[in-house]
């Protein structure tokens, strides 16, 4: 069972992104599955729960409930973390709707073939060359930040402001001489989506719990700041969902199709068939001896995919979670984890087909990694991002 949660700011939320010493404190644009499940925990124990309680473990220390991030969303539609292999203008971004594209099977043929070829053209954004003829045209770049799912592409971007403050000293417990430091928050009025995903044969009991935990039109306390009247969120409400879309076959299916049009184009046939995994969140994976994975050691192996399923082009940035323990008053321990948005485009021996989605399903329901409950290890496969432009063009 999968529940969507929606809040809207009704003051500003500052989600500190680092634990910084300077006087400036970013902050993160989304909100994570770790903030909302803290959140809901706290609203259990004020309720008089105790966390000794059955429904307390069940929810908040077991695989039952995984509590996924809310991104920036509308509202009516859900937002989603846009790809790393997501491009668009250079200088326009999405304002140039047509040069908002995805890289990664291009990079790949361009791989295949030993050759800028796929990209020469590719590369240049066609706003540009259309509105400015007689200049150079802009190339197209990272694309960064969210987009609305279950629609046309529309890029959300985030409102955020700077809040002034005195610094504290730490001796005396008062207001610091001469020292000032700036606050990044997200701005009210935004709304945020996430869905909640409660499994087992308490699934149904699960999920009221949590609704009573959070009604409509009540409100959740996150970030920092809360005692000086920041963080503040109405809940806007709670509805279960399906998943939309095409399945998963599906999205297989016209992935494949794409790439063997494209490949056509240049000449080559692809060898075997093609499947991506994008992170819907940040991945956390570990070794034997309990270290981190290296971006370089995420292959077939690592996933638990058939041998033979070779990996092809990885795009990725590597990033550290951190977090504050409040029933211990203690920063949580830095954890180094895989951001949200990394692509990975594996291989596959055409009759290993059926025991890949297999896998791939199950991957898709459950997870991967580390700290699932707090939504982590998210992932996507196929996703129509990444063919869905290359079919549009044709």
């Amino acid at each position: 069972m999968e529940l969507e949660l929606t809040l809207q700011t009704e003051a500003p939320l500052a989600l500190r992104a680092s634990r910084t010493s300077e006087q400036f404190t970013p902050t993160l644009t989304h909100i994570p599955g770790t903030t909302l499940r803290g959140a809901l925990a706290m609203e259990y124990l004020r309720a008089g729960g105790a966390p000794t309680d059955g429904d307390f473990q069940a929810l908040f220390l077991s695989e039952a409930v995984s509590v996924g991030p809310l991104f920036p969303s509308t509202e009516t539609h859900a937002g989603r973390p846009l790809s790393a292999s997501a491009v668009a203008c250079k200088r326009f971004g999405a304002k140039h709707p047509a040069s908002v594209g995805d890289t990664l099977l291009r990079l790949e043929l361009a791989r295949i073939t030993q050759s800028l070829d796929p990209l020469d053209d590719w590369l240049y954004c066609p706003d540009c060359r259309r509105e400015y003829p007689d200049r150079p045209p802009n190339t197209r770049d990272r694309l960064r930040g969210y987009y609305l799912y279950g629609r046309d592409f529309h890029r959300i971007e985030p409102s955020t402001r700077m809040l002034t403050g005195v610094g504290m000293s730490r001796a005396t417990g008062t207001a610091a001489h001469r020292l000032l430091f700036s606050m990044e928050a997200l701005e009210e009025g935004q709304w945020f989506r996430g869905r909640i995903r409660v499994r087992g044969d308490a699934a149904e009991r699960l999920a009221d719990r949590l609704r009573a935990l959070a009604p409509a039109d009540s409100d959740l306390r996150l970030g920092a700041a809360r005692s000086r009247g920041r963080g503040r969120l109405k809940v806007i409400g709670w509805r279960q969902v399906e998943p939309k879309g095409p399945p998963l076959v599906d999205r297989w299916e016209a992935l494949n199709t794409t790439i063997r049009n494209l490949w056509a184009d240049y000449g080559v046939e692809p060898e075997g068939e093609y499947f991506t995994l994008t992170m819907e969140s940040p991945l956390v994976l570990r070794d034997g001896c309990l270290r981190p994975l290296h971006p370089d050691q995420l292959d077939a192996k690592a996933l638990s995919l058939p041998d033979k399923v070779e990996r092809q082009h990885v795009l990725l940035r590597e990033v550290t979670l951190q977090g504050w323990n409040a029933a211990w008053r203690l920063p949580k321990g830095d954890t180094p984890a895989i951001g949200a948005g990394a692509v990975l485009l594996f291989r596959t021996p055409a009759d290993m087909r059926e025991d890949v989605l297999a896998r791939l399903a199950e991957m898709q329901a459950a997870g991967l990694g580390e700290r699932r409950n707090e939504g982590l290890g998210r992932v996507r496969v196929c996703d129509p991002l990444h063919y869905s432009f290359e079919e549009a063009t044709r």
